[in-house]
């Protein structure tokens, strides 16, 4: 019988960046996605990878580098993904195991060529540290996933100890009970652990010591999420950005207005005409222009002054070190299509390039952002 086969073409690279993750993570992320949406899509009775010894081996190497801790446990053999099976049934076998099974059976196989690019850390593991392991210990894979598997096995009996109601997943985010301070520090780090990969954080050494080690006010674990200590425990919860907004205002210069309130950010703008030799930053511009003002948006580029070319403005403002809070109340100031000042941060190349010409336009921004 012939078997079906889908092909689907992901922009990894893209979403990486995105996510602010690794092409290797990020690709893992989606390949799963697509076999968790076709298994849906056919109603399969689960779905099955060919993952082996040697790739669990290589993922308890790569936890240890890492500094995940306590959580050494092996690829799992099985376990449900959005409610789908996903079984791995060659993980007794390692991959010189296969090649010699395909072999001695003239099966054609194909190989991925990233999987030779030792820029990847798995690939380095794989092809630089293994090999030197080997020549230790011969078979150091299979007593990787028995050291991985003996530390699963402590990490469910300590589990087997904790009181279920001392932690749990609620609407704001994940609460552990204020007791849990008062644990046995091994006892805190296994729960602790489980409480990040719930929230599918990842679950680092440093992470789970910067939680308990808090004793009180909040701390931030990544871009997304914070713990802080509360009354009623300890909550690890997403952290709130405020609403964004959108403003833009468009002004034409003739005739000139000389004030004007950006009612979005609580500022005012106020507007003139100055000769080419004043003091101060001034712009260079005519009275058919039109003035723009509005906050960022995606793909917006900027030429600052001090910097050799123009840029993304996200990482600009990263590189500035711009809160996120504040990055979406910033006034953007155009002049035509082009972006003159930042407002308040800094003013473009392009401004700077064009001083000795008349007119000018000075902007003033007036109040706090």
């Amino acid at each position: 019988n012939a078997i079906s086969f889908t092909a689907r073409r992901i922009p990894v690279t893209r979403f990486s960046k995105r996510n602010r993750e690794g092409v290797e993570a990020s690709g893992r992320t989606w390949r799963y996605r697509m076999l968790v949406h076709l298994a849906k899509l056919r109603n399969a009775a689960g779905i099955m990878t060919g993952h082996h010894l040697s790739d669990s081996a290589e993922s308890v190497l790569l936890k240890m580098v890492r500094g995940t801790g306590i959580g050494l446990s092996p690829i799992a053999q099985t376990q449900l993904r959005d409610g789908i099976p996903l079984w791995r049934p060659l993980l007794a076998l390692s991959k010189s195991d296969l090649y010699a099974y395909c072999d001695r059976h003239q099966i054609l196989y194909r190989e991925d060529h990233s999987n030779a690019d030792v820029q990847f850390s798995r690939n380095r593991i794989r092809h630089r540290v293994i090999p030197e392991l080997q020549q230790i210990n011969p078979k150091v894979e299979a007593e990787l996933n028995r050291f991985s598997q003996r530390m699963a096995t402590i990490m469910e009996g300590c589990r087997s100890l904790i009181d279920p109601s001392l932690a749990r997943s609620r609407e704001r985010g994940y609460w552990l009970s204020p007791q849990v301070k008062k644990a046995h520090p091994g006892v805190q780090q296994v729960m602790i652990f489980d409480a990040l990969q719930t929230l599918e954080i990842i679950p680092s050494e440093f992470k789970i010591a910067a939680i308990m080690n808090l004793k009180t006010g909040s701390i931030q674990l990544n871009s997304k999420w914070q713990v802080s200590i509360e009354e009623d425990g300890i909550w690890i919860q997403k952290i709130e950005l405020p609403v964004r907004t959108s403003f833009e205002y468009v002004i034409p210069l003739d005739p000139l207005p000389t004030e004007m309130a950006l009612s979005e950010i609580a500022m005012k703008v106020r507007l003139e005409w100055v000769p080419a030799e004043a003091d101060g930053l001034s712009f260079p511009a005519c009275s058919t222009d039109i003035l723009t003002i509005r906050n960022r948006r995606s793909g917006d580029r900027f030429f600052p002054t001090g910097f050799p070319k123009e840029g993304s403005l996200k990482q600009f403002l990263i590189h500035q070190k711009i809160p996120r809070a504040l990055r979406d109340r910033l006034p953007l100031f155009f002049i035509g299509d082009q972006l003159v000042w930042v407002g308040s941060i800094r003013a473009s190349q392009h401004a700077r390039n064009a001083f000795g010409t008349t007119p000018r336009l000075r902007i003033l921004l007036l109040g706090d952002l």
